[in-house]
């Protein structure tokens, strides 16, 4: 690792470990589209069980939330559409 100034610039074989060829390794899911946790759901289900139904359809009230940041890394219209699949479940 190199320091300059204010800066700390890692060079990449730094932190190799190793390349895994196997087709039976596990991999890290580190994507753009990432899946709804069970406890980011049940969050979810929480906040809709204490907010009247007609605002649940405004946009105003799902970027609100994102705002808010009850359920971090997550975009307004993603949640919109989770709720919209899964609003007839229950909770148990």
């Amino acid at each position: 690792m190199e320091i300059g100034g204010n800066k700390m610039i890692a060079v990449k074989e730094d932190s190799f470990i190793c390349q895994c060829e196997s087709t039976d390794c596990k991999k890290l899911n580190i994507s753009r589209k990432k899946k709804f946790t069970i406890v980011e759901g049940l969050r979810l289900f929480q906040i809709m069980s204490t907010n009247n139904s007609e605002t649940m359809n405004k946009i105003s009230f799902w970027q609100k939330i994102q705002d808010n940041k009850y359920i971090p890394e997550r975009a307004a219209d993603l949640m919109k559409k989770f709720w919209a699949k899964y609003e007839s479940y229950t909770v148990e």
